[in-house]
């Protein structure tokens, strides 16, 4: 599973990379987290991690900010929706996720790698997968463990980080 860090460091890189200002991007990536939510029901990768559902719930916000001429609400919407998706696709990579839900019954997998040998010959070779299973929204009856924070992933989140700290120090320079 990408742990939480990364699930909010992620959508924070992106969106500020993007151009959206990093207190706007660090309240809008909050968003990415939400999905995780469904494990107080004790279930995980449930219909919180279905982009139809999370596209049905945000589209009605976004218009509704729009057509009440609130376009600080309407951007903060735009960039919790980018967020938010993050979550999924973060997801679908790590284990079967059913981003489709109700549209497909299956959760899906997508399996990706890129490994290299090294003898005589160098070689590289890739594997791209998809792979997809019933969708079932079982609850755990055991504890549910998952980590907050891997060595991986706090040094990806501050290298992400160190370029945010970049972007905005160079912008800093660009406006004296």
């Amino acid at each position: 599973m990408a742990e939480l860090l990364l699930h909010y460091i992620i959508p924070l890189a992106t969106l500020t990379l993007l151009g959206v200002h990093f207190k706007k991007a660090a309240l809008a990536s909050t968003a990415a987290i939400a999905p995780d939510l469904d494990v107080l029901l004790h279930v995980h990768r449930s219909c919180t991690h279905s982009i139809p559902l999370m596209l049905a719930i945000a589209m009605p916000a976004i218009l509704i900010t729009k057509k009440l001429n609130k376009p600080t609400a309407t951007s903060y919407a735009i960039a919790a929706t980018i967020a938010a998706l993050t979550h999924p696709l973060l997801d679908v990579f790590d284990s079967h996720t059913p981003i489709l839900w109700p549209l497909s019954p299956y959760s899906i997998h997508v399996i990706a790698e890129v490994k290299t040998t090294i003898s005589s010959i160098p070689t590289i070779t890739t594997t791209l997968q998809l792979s997809l299973t019933q969708t079932s929204f079982t609850q755990f009856t055991t504890m549910f463990d998952a980590p907050i924070a891997t060595s991986a992933g706090i040094i990806i989140s501050l290298i992400l980080l160190a370029a945010i700290a970049i972007k905005n120090a160079r912008r800093q320079s660009d406006i004296s």
